[in-house]
């Protein structure tokens, strides 16, 4: 049966309770590597949205800001941010 082997978009999950498929925004995200922004920040100018769909855009450049000072900025928010939960 050759068709039991063919490639598809297709796909299931499956486990033995909801909660485990539940996924919250920061168990999707893939970790910063060096030299990217953190999001959000400007499109490199001079370019559209065609140019990143495309893969046009190699890199980032000074004007977008320094992805080292984009880090320590994100860092300090989450840190400045106000838990969620507790007591009422």
């Amino acid at each position: 049966p050759t068709r039991a082997l063919t490639m598809t978009n297709e796909f299931e999950l499956a486990d033995n309770n909801r909660a485990d498929l539940i996924y919250e925004k920061q168990d999707l995200l893939g970790p910063m590597l060096p030299g990217m922004l953190a999001p959000p920040h400007e499109m490199v100018p001079g370019t559209t949205d065609s140019d990143y769909y495309a893969n046009k855009i190699t890199g980032s450049v000074p004007e977008q800001g320094s992805p080292q000072q984009d880090a320590s900025q994100q860092e300090a928010s989450q840190q400045d941010a106000p838990q969620q939960g507790g007591a009422a």
